[in-house]
């Protein structure tokens, strides 16, 4: 047996796995309709193992006997390329690793002070109906029900300084689709409510069943702060009747910034809300007719416009979508993330000049499945920096930029 060699062919699936979980994460990304997502996940789950067994089955055993007397320049030029491709990818995917041992968190985020809440204890029964992925749910050691409720400090340059302590609540990716039922979002929305926040901002992907749209009175109808309740789709609510789902929203009180901007007073300063749903619906929202503001805060269900935000001079990005990877293998994190990024943005607080990025790791999945990745609900509250006098007062025209 030549164990080199097995060794080699190790490496090259961890790279194939690499090159496929990369390609799939794009293409997820895409203005994709689920239904054709699905077909292509099954296809690349046959891809990573058929690329494994054929390997080892042909290249080892048969015809160059690689596992035994052979060469790999036996092998056809072509495999080879891919080969190669194979080795640089996974010597790749292992840099991005050891990258992420050494991530520290940017200085703007202060604090963060946390409580995980096992909400099946709180409720007393495990809220799950005979929903499509109820065997799913059900799996050993899935932490579905364990939602981490916290409060984070961060520190924003452009924070007018009145507006000191103030907070929103991050809502994301609640996913009704009937196999968690309405109890466990209600208990986890009336926690959320309970911390007292001033603003409220949902980041899209509420429904996976349209119908769902019955449970808004008693899971995000709970919701209400002082300065309102600001809301933008995500690509599942795009997948069945989006202009449905709106009208029930509106119905709730809530205000629709897709693809548009308000402005809201507060302190006697000004805040500009917008949101973005691009690329599903909608493009990135045309700012260049806005009023002069203090500070400019941009709703995206997706990460990926983080680019875009800093271009257009955001101060403040809240975005979802990802759910921070929902399983997160220890020692190496996220492997699965829709997001023309990879796993860059899976979930946590990022800061490039001069926007700071915030990507919650969502409250449920249309898969009921987590894995050392909690669900996660988040009070987020501001905190001014120390800025020179004369641009502690001014305001800063926004800069528009369309997709």
């Amino acid at each position: 047996m030549n164990w080199l060699n097995l060794l080699l062919m190790a490496v090259l699936s961890l790279g194939n796995l690499a090159i496929v979980v990369a390609v799939l994460n794009r293409i997820s990304t895409a203005r994709v309709h689920l239904s054709t997502l699905s077909i292509i996940r099954r296809s690349h789950a046959l891809f990573i193992i058929g690329f494994t067994l054929a390997l080892i089955y042909q290249g080892g055993f048969g015809r160059p006997r690689l596992l035994f007397d052979g060469s790999w320049l036996d092998i056809a030029p072509i495999y080879l390329l891919y080969f190669a491709a194979c080795g640089i990818s996974a010597i790749f995917a292992a840099v991005i690793v050891v990258r992420r041992w050494f991530y520290r968190p940017p200085t703007a985020l202060l604090s963060s002070h946390s409580e995980v809440i096992d909400v099946a204890a709180v409720l007393g029964k495990q809220p799950l109906a005979a929903g499509r992925y109820h065997s799913l749910a059900k799996l050993p050691g899935n932490e579905i029900f364990k939602v981490e409720i916290g409060t984070k400090e961060i520190q924003l340059p452009g924070l007018p300084p009145a507006w000191d302590g103030l907070s929103i609540l991050h809502v994301s990716d609640l996913h009704f689709i009937g196999t968690i039922t309405r109890d466990y979002f209600a208990e986890v929305l009336r926690r959320g409510q309970e911390l007292g926040s001033e603003m409220v901002v949902f980041t899209g992907d509420l429904l996976d069943e349209q119908h769902l749209t019955d449970w808004l009175p008693e899971t995000l109808g709970q919701l209400s702060a002082p300065l309102g309740c600001y809301f933008i789709l995500g690509n599942h609510d795009w997948d069945l009747d989006p202009d449905a789902t709106r009208k029930c929203f509106r119905e709730l009180g809530w205000i629709d910034v897709a693809d548009r901007f308000t402005t809201v007073e507060h302190a006697e300063k000004k805040m500009l809300i917008a949101g973005s749903e691009y690329p599903w619906m909608g493009n990135n929202p045309d700012i260049t007719s806005a009023e002069e503001v203090d500070f400019r805060l941009l709703l995206s269900h997706t990460p990926d416009n983080y680019p875009w935000a800093r271009r257009a001079n955001f101060d403040l990005m809240l975005s979802g979508h990802n759910h921070g990877g929902q399983i997160c293998v220890p020692g190496i994190g996220p492997i699965y993330t829709p997001s023309l990024y990879g796993t860059r943005y899976s979930a946590g607080t990022f800061y490039r000049q001069p926007t700071l990025l915030y990507v919650t790791r969502g409250i449920s999945g249309k898969e009921p499945l987590r894995y050392n990745c909690l669900p996660e609900l988040t009070q987020l509250v501001l905190r001014p920096t120390t800025v020179p006098s004369s641009q502690a007062d001014k305001k800063r025209k926004l800069i528009g930029a369309k997709t």
